[in-house]
């Protein structure tokens, strides 16, 4: 049984009803699908920005890191310098002198006679000598080494040109026996005074001798010396009377202005 047919009008009323309501939903999707797409788009833009974000933070980590093992590794480098040179000192300073070997006596043949081996002399002092340049300074030898006693102070340089011109150099006793016997001279002369050292400090980093050989282990450095306090780049000897057992009579670096008595030494060889 077929429904009853609305009115011509009301029929008319229900389809613009319905056309209002499909039109309705068609917006709503419109819109909701748009929203949609702005949060997608929204979405990838985060994920973007993200990305790039834990890109820049992880290149900054990797630069700070590479900066930082860059930094350990010259600070290990300066270690194992500072400790290759205080290692080097303290060898210098602890090395113990080696004493000096006695030959055996040659017991003399009763027959044949035969001469008497004789042993060689010990060198010993030769007398002052008066300086040949005549103003009245002396010169005690060891060794075929003399020295001379310069009691005006003079600064490192002037020192060691008065003592190139007298044919040797500031004092550099590169044995134990001589820098022995120059500390006595010294003492002798003034024990409350510090003298000139020879040995001078390049740009090389290396101290050498004023006749230009290197700096043997036979100088007898004073404790925490050379440690190039102020960059001084001279030498001298503390004087005699100093309380300090570790720097008397020992060698320590020096202003190369500072003004010293000095010693000069020549080869008589």
């Amino acid at each position: 049984m077929m429904a009853p047919a609305l009115p011509k009008g009301e029929n008319d009323a229900s389809v613009k009803l319905l056309e209002g309501k499909v039109k309705h939903l068609d917006e709503e999707f419109t819109k909701q699908y748009k929203t949609v797409e702005t949060l997608k788009r929204t979405m990838t833009e985060l994920k973007d920005t993200l990305a790039k974000s834990v890109t820049s933070v992880f290149d900054e980590f990797e630069a700070k890191y590479v900066y930082l093992a860059t930094m350990v590794k010259q600070n290990s480098n300066n270690i194992q310098n500072i400790t290759d040179i205080v290692t080097a000192v303290v060898a210098g300073m602890s090395k113990p002198k080696v004493p000096t070997p006695t030959l055996p006596k040659v017991p003399t043949p009763s027959l044949p006679k035969e001469p008497t081996p004789s042993l060689p002399k010990e060198p010993t002092p030769s007398l002052p000598k008066v300086d040949p340049n005549g103003n009245g300074l002396v010169e005690e030898c060891l060794n075929q080494h003399c020295f001379k006693v310069h009691k005006e102070p003079a600064i490192r340089d002037q020192a060691e040109n008065i003592c190139q011109q007298e044919g040797g150099h500031l004092v550099m006793a590169k044995s134990a026996d001589l820098y022995d016997f120059v500390v006595h001279l010294k003492n002798q002369a003034s024990p409350d005074r510090q003298f000139w050292f020879g040995a001078k400090y390049t740009d090389d980093r290396v101290w050498i001798y004023p006749d230009g050989k290197p700096v043997v282990d036979a100088v007898p450095w004073a404790r925490n010396e050379p440690n190039d306090f102020n960059n001084y780049k001279c030498s001298h000897m503390v004087y005699g009377n100093k309380d300090d057992p570790g720097r008397k009579d020992l060698v320590a670096d020096a202003s190369c202005s500072s003004r010293f008595l000095f010693i000069c030494e020549r080869t008589t060889a």
